[in-house]
């Protein structure tokens, strides 16, 4: 049987929009988290002294706009990553590689 990644299914293309939105979503994100981070930074440091201040953090330009997505998005990568799991070729190292399975964990019902 060949790999997963072999054989793309006929409607490969309707993953792309998705996924390119997925992907906006979190280059917005990481952006303003950085941002946060740096203006944490520079408040505490206007605070509490050690330092000259600086010039002001600046506040990030949002990078392009992702592709409209039909509702849902969540849903979809949830039933997306389901058939991948099912996959006959798909392995637990695959599944680790493509992080949609992480390290085993244990329950511990005295904590």
């Amino acid at each position: 049987m060949p790999p997963v990644w072999a054989s793309p299914p006929p409607n490969w293309l309707r993953f792309r929009p998705p996924l390119c939105f997925g992907r906006g979503y979190l280059d917005a994100k990481n952006a303003f988290d950085q941002f946060d981070m740096n203006w944490t930074a520079y408040k505490n440091l206007a605070r509490d002294g050690g330092a000259p201040l600086g010039a002001v953090p600046a506040v990030p330009a949002l990078p392009a706009a992702p592709p409209a997505v039909d509702a849902g998005i969540f849903v979809w990568v949830a039933q997306l990553v389901a058939r991948i799991k099912k996959h006959p070729g798909c392995t637990d190292a695959i599944a680790q590689d493509l992080g949609i399975i992480g390290a085993m964990q244990t329950f511990d019902p005295a904590r």
